[in-house]
């Protein structure tokens, strides 16, 4: 007998239906998929605008806050205040205006409409209420009313962007939601067609299937993954990991509105950040900044938060400000920064400033972290590396600053920036044979202003650039003016002093030339004085600019030897034809017979240097250079600085000594 034929057709059923399995499961994985694409795109994008809506929020907030205390000073001047304070909140007003309206794209209608309200402000007579003492009522009157018009302005762009937000957020909600809804829909359906499918293809198919099952779910996971990513980018800073601005507010206000212990707040600064951006360049800033946020975790407690709020400034919500609880920590944050970092194969050294504002009756998050951001201003003017707890006489400070720096703005072009002259003598002779210039600021209101408290303003804004020009210019014409009238000093040299920020700019170089052009001041008797020499070093824009600078015949000084981050080595690498010796080895030698002024002379003169010592002010101080064979020195028994014609006279009493 033969064998039974097989059952043919039903093995075709059983292949049809496994196939049908095969194309649902496979389109209805498709769509939902799709469907979550879709989603984690729109969750995306919505969280990208939830972002930007809570910045444009909070900046146009920050234009109401700066508008209403302007309205408030106005009303102040009716009552005797005085008009600066008034000219001070609009500055910042403006401010604040201009970068609300770098945040909208550029021809859009808010942008449009901020502009439109920069120009109304503008276009007000301001200059009328300065002129006297008591402005007209009517001006007053019509300042106030035009202030208020803004207001509105203001209010309703501010309402518009505060209904972006909350649009922006019930969306992204939404779409989370959907998405999750349908990688629900998904797993169940996976799993039901799996099983069928599994009976279908039996065992010969289902190491086959489990595979694909399993790639299926591990594609579920990635995409939460991704949502979960895409959520956490918009509340944390991309560099450092630590919370944003928009995630630290947050939290801040949720700690303000909790009726136990009241929080505080931890601005830190880092001090040097921008020297070692400048110098090392951007990669080695980051890497910086990394490790900052590494050291700053290790310094708080568990429940305190940590973020970064933007550059070099980083903040700390401290959740009870029991007594002595922030200033601990504060000195833990500045003890744990001041250890040097390990950046691009050298070390590195920074500080950090920190303001601490304690909660009392600020209105809300922002106000505790603006008083925060005045005490650190303070602890930064106060010598840095250190930290301040916020007095409301600060905010003077504060006003004080904010207006000094506009105004130094503008004291270049108004003739403010004076040049003062201090005598650099001969230590064998006693002889003047050179003058350093050094920069002053005649304030037309408060007069001469320290270069203590202007200088790193200059610095932090930018504006020592154009400061350090103008000195340059001016001291060049003068001393060459003095050489070619002044009988016996033919050959007197002038040094001017150039920071880090200036050399970095990279285009110091051309600004020297232009002075020695302008004036007819030879090269070789010119001498540019550097500091902040560690940071000089390796920056492939600096080490460019000095040799534009020697090669047009200058000499270039190493400025205050012996402190800060000055060593040895800086003088080979740095090629310098003059050293400096700070004040500090004067004063550390003077109980050591000059022992130690008399190494780093013969050490100089072994390099072919010219060795000049400063901060020289007891005759006991000049008799010992004169033993250690010092080529100069300049302190206040030589000479203190001096304006032009003081020093004109000072060098032609002594030009008349020696024809006598």
């Amino acid at each position: 007998m033969t064998e039974a034929a097989p059952d043919l057709p039903g093995e075709r059923r059983w292949r049809r239906l496994g196939l049908l399995l095969a194309v649902v499961m496979i389109g209805a994985t498709a769509g939902i998929l799709a469907i979550v694409v879709r989603n984690s795109v729109l969750l995306g994008r919505m969280t990208t605008d939830v972002a930007v809506a809570q910045q444009r929020a909070t900046t146009l907030h920050g234009m109401q806050t700066a508008l209403l205390h302007l309205r408030v000073e106005l009303a102040d001047v009716e009552h005797g205040a005085p008009v600066a304070d008034a000219e001070i909140q609009r500055g910042l007003f403006n401010r604040m205006a201009a970068t609300g309206q770098g945040l909208f794209p550029a021809g859009s209608a808010q942008a449009g409409e901020i502009a439109g309200i920069r120009a109304a402000v503008d276009r007000f007579p301001w200059a009328r209420l300065e002129r006297g003492a008591t402005p007209e009522a009517s001006l007053l009157a019509a300042a106030e009313t035009m202030v208020s018009q803004v207001e509105v302005r203001v209010q309703g762009l501010y309402n518009e962007q505060e209904q972006v937000y909350y649009t922006a957020i019930e969306r992204s909600l939404k779409a989370k939601r959907d998405s999750q809804y349908a990688l629900g829909v998904l797993v169940s359906l996976v799993g039901i067609l799996s099983v069928c499918w599994l009976l279908v293809l039996r065992r010969r198919q289902g190491r086959r299937l489990a595979s694909a099952y399993a790639a299926l779910l591990t594609e579920v996971d990635e995409r939460r993954a991704l949502q979960d990513q895409l959520s956490h980018q918009a509340y944390h800073d991309v560099l450092t990991g630590l919370p944003n601005r928009a995630l630290f507010v947050q939290r801040l206000e949720e700690q303000m509105a909790d009726p136990g212990e009241p929080p505080a707040v931890l601005l830190v600064d880092l001090d040097g950040f921008k020297t070692v951006n400048d110098t090392l360049g951007h990669p080695a800033g980051d890497e910086l900044l990394e490790l900052v946020a590494e050291r700053l975790r290790g310094c708080v407690r568990g429940g305190d938060t940590v973020a970064r709020l933007g550059g070099d400034e980083f903040a700390v919500v401290v959740r009870s400000s029991a007594p002595g609880v922030a200033e601990a920590i504060s000195r833990r944050l500045i003890a744990a920064l001041r250890e040097p970092f390990l950046i691009a194969g050298q070390e590195v050294g920074i500080g950090a400033s920190v303001g601490i504002a304690h909660r009392a009756d600020q209105a809300g998050a922002n106000d505790l972290l603006a008083d925060a951001d005045i005490a650190m201003y303070v602890a930064k003017g106060s010598g840095k590396a250190r930290f301040e707890v916020f007095r409301r006489d600060m905010r003077d400070r504060a006003r004080r600053r904010a207006q000094l720096e506009q105004q130094l703005a503008r004291a270049v072009d108004l003739g403010e920036i004076e040049v003062y002259y201090q005598p650099i003598v001969r230590v064998t002779t006693g002889r003047v044979v050179a003058v350093e210039a050094l920069a002053r600021w005649r304030h037309p209101v408060q007069g001469l202003i320290s270069p203590a408290e202007f200088i790193p303003i200059a610095e932090e804004s930018g504006l020592i650039r154009e400061v350090g020009r103008e000195v340059l210019r001016q001291a060049t014409r003068q001393v060459q003016q003095w050489r070619e009238t002044l009988p016996g000093l033919e050959r007197l040299e002038v040094s001017v002093n150039v920071s880090v920020r200036q050399l970095a700019a990279g285009i110091y170089a051309e600004h020297v030339r232009e002075a020695l052009a302008d004036s007819g001041m030879p090269a070789e008797a010119t001498c540019v004085e550097i500091t902040e020499t560690m940071a000089l070093e390796g920056n492939e824009t600096v080490a460019a600019e000095l040799d534009r600078i020697r090669e047009q015949g200058v000499a270039l000084a190493m400025d205050d030897f012996g402190s800060g981050y000055s060593s040895v080595s800086s003088l080979v690498s740095l090629q310098v034809q003059v050293v400096k010796i700070d004040k500090s080895y004067l004063d550390m030698d003077s109980a050591n017979n000059g022992t130690l002024i008399r190494a780093t002379t013969e050490l100089g003169h072994a390099l072919g240097l010219r060795v000049c010592v400063e901060g020289v002010e007891t005759p006991e101080q000049l008799e010992l250079l004169r033993e250690a064979g010092c080529d100069s020195a300049q302190g206040f028994l030589l000479g203190r600085p001096m304006p032009a014609d003081a020093a004109r006279e000072h060098l032609l009493q002594e030009a008349r000594q020696m024809v006598g």
